[in-house]
């Protein structure tokens, strides 16, 4: 069998002359993707205009998926992938060394280091697939900054798979005297690593928030990411947005004066949570999962991190890919830190907050298991649509640069406030996802209540139906002083990242009641199954309901 070209994380010299070795020997990459023939435009309705040259047209909402071949499927000799960042190589090998070895593939991960150059190549199909984040995806669909380049800016992309579940925030040292993110006022220092508008955007985001006009902070310019850690943890600096995952943040952790997080629960100020949402579209919010201490529990961003490719790659490959995925997470989900994060349910939580479009190839594969709907075919026109508008648009804009001489370059001035002007006199589009409503039948019919045990217990109420993005409540009685405990599993039979606040034992009150309150989120509908554990005095008594998730 075939070995992967880079399975562990190496020395940052080592990792870029490995890929400078790679994409010499790669004489013709795009050969390693298989693209199908090329299919005829599609008019999708609608004042939307035609894709540009390059723009792969999709059917209209509702028509069938094209049937998968008949012939029997065979994987492709060899597959390009792109990684971004230190953690973009160890995070693909620790699944794809698994693919590789299962398929007899030869799978390359190629480094890059600028996001702008990933998504030239996933466009021209150098790269089956990269990663993206919420910042970087939107940046190079809107053309900012250093996505604004003749070559750069927004192409037919879609999603391929879920790549991770990433919490971000607020960081403070642990003795500073800013407790809560109210306390950032005039004069706070906020430590960043450049001043590019791409770094400042959440930082940015959490001044809309709290409604602090950016004059009044001080931009702490460090030049580095961890220069700017430094500067919170030498005092130079007060606050930092950053990603309690970064193994910067476990140094800072580790230093005499800690470090600590700051709350961003959305629900107790929801009015904040929305101004932000109003320049991040789509951010949603709660306790952060991975990290050290000052930082798991505490409310964050969470932000759902994609595997894109481009809409031309093959359907065949496209499904039989994120079908294997699927099929052998058990095989990888503990092979790399947050791989456990790239699940059905988490893929469908982000394929309803995003504004890329699902590949046809993810569409078939989630129709064939049942969960793809009629809403979500709506939703994924609406994405079709809106990233049709930016291709046509971003074209336009060039050619009218062209004509009166303004440089297409992000380090021209001239022409950032010349695209920015067109999308505003043109009513370009923005993205943000689509947010629709169902009409829901009759309620579901429930699986009877299951009690087992020597402990009494008797369920009192479940909120039911229970929607997504509010409140569920969980009450019952038990013998007093019982320790209690709670665990959910949605509708595709997979463990939730359990909603619920509190969710360490829980014991009974002297009358024997116990609450669990929690917020479900971005999550996917259906017959949801609760079960709660009691304990006492060396006895146990495991208790099963049910209740039906639906949309809003």
């Amino acid at each position: 069998m075939k070995a992967i070209i880079i399975k562990l994380v190496a020395v940052s010299v080592l990792l870029a002359l490995l890929g400078a070795v790679i994409l010499a020997g790669c004489a013709n990459p795009a050969a390693s993707v298989p693209t199908p023939a090329p299919t005829p435009p599609t008019t999708t309705g609608g004042t939307t205009p035609p894709p540009p040259a390059g723009a792969t047209p999709t059917p209209p909402s509702g028509e069938p998926t094209p049937p998968p071949s008949t012939a029997p499927w065979q994987w492709p000799d060899r597959l390009h992938v792109a990684a971004i960042g230190t953690s973009g190589v160890p995070k693909l090998a620790s699944f794809l060394s698994i693919m590789e070895q299962d398929t007899g593939m030869t799978i390359r991960i190629i480094p890059e280091a600028s996001p702008a150059r990933q998504g030239q190549l996933i466009r021209d199909g150098e790269m089956f697939l990269g990663l993206v984040d919420k910042t970087g995806l939107g940046s190079m669909m809107e053309a900012r900054e250093d996505f604004a380049t003749r070559d750069g800016g927004p192409y037919p992309i879609s999603v391929l798979w879920i790549s991770d579940l990433a919490n971000s925030g607020l960081f403070v040292r642990g003795d500073s005297d800013i407790k809560t993110i109210y306390d950032i006022g005039p004069g706070t220092r906020i430590a960043v690593w450049d001043m590019k508008d791409s770094t400042l955007r959440w930082p940015r985001a959490y001044l809309h928030w709290l409604e602090l006009p950016e004059k009044d902070i001080f931009w702490f310019d460090a030049g580095t990411t961890a220069g700017a850690v430094r500067a919170i943890t030498d005092g130079r600096a007060d606050v930092m947005f950053f990603f309690p995952i970064s193994a910067m943040i476990f140094e800072a952790a580790a230093a005499p004066h800690g470090i600590r997080f700051l709350e961003l629960n959305s629900e107790a100020d929801p009015e904040g949570a929305k101004r932000l949402n109003e320049y991040i579209p789509g951010t949603t919010f709660g306790p952060i999962a991975v990290g050290p201490e000052g930082a798991v529990g505490v409310w964050g961003t969470v932000t759902h991190k994609l595997t894109i490719t481009r809409q031309a790659s093959d359907p065949d490959l496209v499904y039989h890919y994120v079908k294997w995925l699927d099929e052998n997470y058990d095989a990888y989900k503990d092979t790399y830190a947050t791989n456990k994060f790239m699940t059905l349910e988490l893929l469908l939580q982000a394929l309803d907050i995003t504004y890329v479009p699902a590949h046809e190839g993810l569409v078939r594969y989630l129709k064939e298991k049942g969960v793809w709907t009629e809403e979500m075919d709506l939703h994924n026109q609406g994405n079709h649509d809106t990233i049709n508008a930016l291709i046509t648009a971003y074209a336009a804009a060039i050619k009218l640069a062209d004509e009166a001489d303004i440089e297409v370059t992000p380090v021209n001035e001239e022409w950032i406030e010349f695209w920015e002007q067109y999308k505003i006199d043109n009513n370009v589009p923005k993205i943000a996802p689509p947010r629709m409503k169902t009409v829901y039948a009759a309620a579901l019919e429930l699986p009877p209540d299951k009690i087992e045990g020597d402990v009494e217990f008797e369920f009192v109420s479940i909120t039911n139906p229970a929607y997504r993005e509010d409140e569920i409540v969980v009450v019952l009685t038990t013998e007093p002083g019982a320790e209690a405990t709670i665990r959910m599993w949605f509708s595709d039979q997979r463990e939730a990242f359990i909603p619920f606040r509190d969710r360490d034992k829980k014991t009974a009150e002297a009358d024997g009641k116990v609450v669990f309150n929690g917020e479900l989120g971005h999550i996917i509908e259906g017959v949801a199954r609760v079960e709660i554990t009691v304990t006492k005095d060396g006895q146990t008594t495991v208790a099963t309901t049910y209740t039906e998730i639906r949309r809003p």
